[in-house]
């Protein structure tokens, strides 16, 4: 659990760098804000077009159920079990089986 917490806020601390240039460089040039309002407004009607929403929201449906799954069984545990089969007995000496 050390790990995941450690990873994760090791990972956070580049993301909060970049968000909070993004956001300085926003707040100070109002050329960048058209260009970004420009951006979003076309990855929006991009994403929000029939032909590409359905599959997206699919995939995105598919996603959360594997993630949802996998947090599951990492939190259960290996669910393997193998079972031990006996060899076959051998035959007692001096004795071939039915005659």
């Amino acid at each position: 659990m050390n790990f995941i917490r450690r990873r994760f806020f090791s990972s956070l601390l580049p993301a909060s760098i970049i968000l909070g240039a993004i956001s300085v460089l926003l707040w100070c040039s109002q050329e960048a804000r058209q260009v970004a309002d420009d951006a979003v407004g076309l990855v929006f009607t991009f994403f929000t077009t029939p032909f590409i929403l359905e599959p997206t929201i699919a995939i995105i449906g598919l996603m959360t159920v594997l993630v949802i799954n996998q947090r599951r069984m990492d939190r259960d545990k290996d669910e393997w079990v193998e079972m031990e089969v006996p060899a076959k007995p051998k035959a007692a000496s001096g004795q071939n089986g039915p005659t």
